[in-house]
């Protein structure tokens, strides 16, 4: 977990912060710790500062790169953009205008602005900026509003990430404003999960606890590239066959443990091959998952999609050399068809099943 040390960011904000301090000292200050204090969220770098656009009519202050790093802003964009406001008085519907106008002209969906003092609105009728924060977001600009005192209240950059992660939540699905309580901020816990947020977390468990289980499976990792490429389509193919011999004859595998098994050995060959090609960390594995989407359809193991998308991500697997980073992205997903189908088998077999 990347610190957020206190003393330093305090340090960042203070020339901002002593009397007679010029606009362009106090935006400075709070654009620098800004730098800082978000270059601690795994996965996120800063790409430029104070950018002007071609025509040199308008700036952005910051701009951001994202990796989606499972302790990170998962849910956020590539890149995205930070606008700092170190202002005494709060923000107004304006400014919140003109940083999604910023955000269009950038095709960018996600941007954070930070205001200083808050902004300016009726909490419960969401009026002037909060309603500003309404329009941007039917217009596809998610606008996240970050404070300075809930800057100076996160420990890390883990927490600050699911502050901003929290801070969209709200805003999309409930098109509020959500202000963290600084008793959150300073929680050792961090902050509170439900509903849907605790679901993902559970989920997430379980697909972590089959690809740790992958990892143990005695799966004879071939030399060649070729052979790998061989040894996971018999692997399905297995697959493919229990599937139809269950189809056929209701007593065989009533519960899929056969199945299990043959997915868990087509599972540990993926393992295995991505820890040769550098990448042996679970969480890392379910990252890349992530961000292929598949978990959403939920195909069924041995249906027609499930089948056709297993094949086409063999098949493009090169034959003649090591995937590159852009075809690895072959193993993730059929890693992702794989777990999942292992996580829908489990979710069937009662808690006191044992295998005879």
């Amino acid at each position: 977990m990347s610190t957020i040390n206190q003393t330093e960011l305090a340090e960042l904000l203070s020339p901002g912060d002593v009397e007679g301090a010029s606009n362009a000292d106090k935006g400075r200050s709070l654009e620098s710790a800004l730098r800082y204090a978000f270059e601690c969220i795994p996965g996120v770098d800063c790409l430029m500062q104070n950018q002007k656009n071609s025509f040199e009519t308008e700036e952005v202050d910051l701009i951001f790169s994202n990796v989606a790093h499972e302790d990170g802003l998962l849910r956020f964009e590539t890149e995205f953009l930070v606008e700092a406001k170190n202002w005494s008085n709060k923000v107004g519907a304006i400014e919140i205008n003109w940083f999604s106008t910023k955000m269009r002209r950038r095709n960018r969906k996600t941007g954070v602005l930070v205001a200083a003092s808050g902004i300016t609105g009726h909490t419960e009728r969401m009026t002037a900026a909060r309603q500003e924060l309404v329009s941007s977001l039917q217009e596809g600009q998610e606008v996240i509003v970050l404070t300075r005192e809930e800057l100076e209240g996160v420990s890390s950059g883990k927490r600050l990430a699911e502050l901003l992660l929290q801070k969209r939540d709200h805003l999309v699905s409930r098109t509020e404003l959500y202000v963290a309580d600084p008793a959150d901020l300073k929680s050792r816990r961090g902050f509170i999960t439900f509903g849907s947020d605790a679901f993902v977390q559970i989920m997430r468990s379980e697909r972590l606890a089959k690809l740790e289980e992958a990892k143990k499976v005695e799966s004879a990792l071939p030399p060649g590239t070729s052979e790998r490429v061989e040894a996971l389509r018999q692997g399905l193919n297995e697959v493919k066959a229990l599937n139809e011999r269950s189809r056929s004859d209701s007593s065989f595998d009533p519960l899929g443990q056969e199945l299990r098994v043959s997915l868990l050995n087509v599972l540990g060959i993926l393992a295995a091959w991505l820890a040769d090609l550098g990448v042996d960390d679970p969480s890392t594995i379910l990252t890349h998952q992530n961000l292929s989407g598949l978990e959403k359809l939920d195909p069924v193991v041995g249906s027609k999609l499930w089948t056709l998308l297993a094949d086409y991500y063999v098949d493009e697997l090169p034959k003649d050399k090591e995937p590159d980073v852009f075809e690895m992205k072959n193993l993730f997903s059929l890693s992702t068809l794989v777990v999942e189908g292992i996580v829908r088998i489990d979710d069937y077999v009662p808690d006191d099943w044992e295998a005879e």
